[in-house]
């Protein structure tokens, strides 16, 4: 088995590590462990391949697992086509805030989250934004705060703990393009629209 970097789990690996998560560890730990009990695979790290390197090894059956990141141009579930989005606005995906790139001190600015995504990573992202001293507004389109997380009984809880800290939930709220120094939002029933003061956006 061969893994790019120096650590097994992608995306788990590094989900992990953000606020609220630390609980995922145990599915990179059981695998970690099961693959090392195995008397027939090897694994080596810092291995990144390329299609050649790959078909040296003669293997017969091969299994590429190249992982996934987030989109920056608001292409998901409400938009069909990437949003108008000003390059001027400080924008940060998931991954990137997994990567750092986001300041860790964000006292006195007023942050959009907007969470096109009907599980956790929303919340998880309000909740980062807010740690960092921002002011939080949570953009979701659906009528709960992590929708899909009504299915695990979840859902109040991650609701309640980003409105103790005060952050900013609109509900039932889109969002339409990404401006100099603001959002404009639209509400998901009549469309009517309506701009937010940002100082910088975190999408997913």
């Amino acid at each position: 088995m061969a893994e790019a970097t120096t650590t097994l789990g992608g995306r788990v690996a590094r989900e992990r590590l953000l606020p609220g998560l630390s609980a995922w560890g145990r599915v990179v730990d059981c695998r970690q462990y099961q693959i090392s009990q195995r008397p027939n695979v090897e694994t080596y790290f810092d291995s990144r391949l390329g299609a050649a390197e790959i078909l040296e090894f003669g293997f017969q059956n091969i299994c590429i697992a190249t992982g996934a990141h987030w989109r920056a141009d608001g292409d998901a579930r409400q938009h069909v086509v990437p949003m108008v989005i000003d390059a001027s606005m400080p924008l940060w995906t998931p991954d990137d805030v997994m990567a750092g790139k986001h300041p860790a001190d964000l006292s006195g600015k007023t942050v959009v989250v907007y969470d096109d995504d009907p599980y956790y990573m929303g919340g998880v992202m309000a909740g980062v934004m807010e740690k960092a001293g921002a002011k939080v507004i949570l953009v979701i389109p659906p009528a709960y705060v992590s929708d899909w997380t009504r299915n695990t009984l979840d859902q109040g809880a991650i609701h309640l703990r980003l409105v103790e800290p005060g952050v900013g939930i609109r509900l039932n709220t889109g969002m339409t393009a990404v401006r100099a120094g603001a959002v404009e939002v639209n509400c998901s029933y009549t469309d009517q629209r309506r701009d937010l003061a940002a100082d910088a956006v975190a999408t997913l």
